[in-house]
């Protein structure tokens, strides 16, 4: 198995997408990350993880790091906020061209997890993926409806209120600084991700 890292280079920031590969040619395999987290969510260091795996048994896999997470850079500050739209609307297109670029063609299948999930439908609901095979979820989710001592402490609590208060006070989510998540969150893409949540709560019948 072969792994690279590839990069997009943007105007003010720069994208990475890991591929891992046995054979050329193969069917190809996007996966997009969630929130708070960055590609490393489907692969490690030792070279295990989803994302080997599936080179191993004959896919072309290439792994996103959203923008400013991972090795995609800068990483969110105060100084460097974006918000969620950026995911969809430019990071997520611009990946799909470089995996075009590389295969000759759109990726085959889509996987996410969590909040990347999100993401993709939305690129959807806008553009068209004529060469889209098949789409894989993992615990992407628009809203969590149960209601327990666990939903209350972590999203609740911890998420729509200690994580909006570092949000709003340092100007960014330090998630790595305060062990919430893998990556930290620019203050206008968690405040995306918070809305929705309030949205969908004001939905409920």
């Amino acid at each position: 198995m072969q792994s690279e890292s590839l990069f997009i280079e943007k105007e003010n920031y720069k994208l990475h997408l890991k591929r891992f590969y046995t054979t050329e040619n193969a069917p190809s395999v996007f996966l997009v990350h969630g929130s708070i987290e960055d590609g490393k969510i489907f692969y490690s260091k030792s070279g295990k993880g989803f994302a080997p795996f599936l080179a191993e048994n004959g896919f072309d896999v290439f792994v996103a790091d959203l923008r400013g997470r991972g090795k995609s850079t800068p990483h969110p500050s105060r100084d460097n906020n974006f918000g969620m739209e950026s995911a969809f609307e430019e990071d997520i297109p611009d990946f799909i061209e470089k995996i075009k670029n590389i295969t000759g063609k759109e990726p085959d299948h889509w996987i996410s997890h969590s909040w990347g999930g999100v993401h993709l439908m939305a690129y959807l609901a806008k553009n068209e993926a004529p060469t889209l095979k098949s789409m894989v979820f993992f615990g992407s989710k628009r809203d969590i409806r149960v209601q327990n001592f666990k939903k209350w402490l972590i999203v609740d609590l911890l998420w729509f209120g200690y994580c909006t208060f570092l949000a709003k006070t340092k100007g960014y989510l330090p998630a790595r600084q305060y062990k919430i998540g893998s990556a930290d969150e620019a203050k206008d893409y968690f405040s995306g991700s918070e809305q929705m949540g309030a949205l969908e709560r004001l939905e409920r019948p």
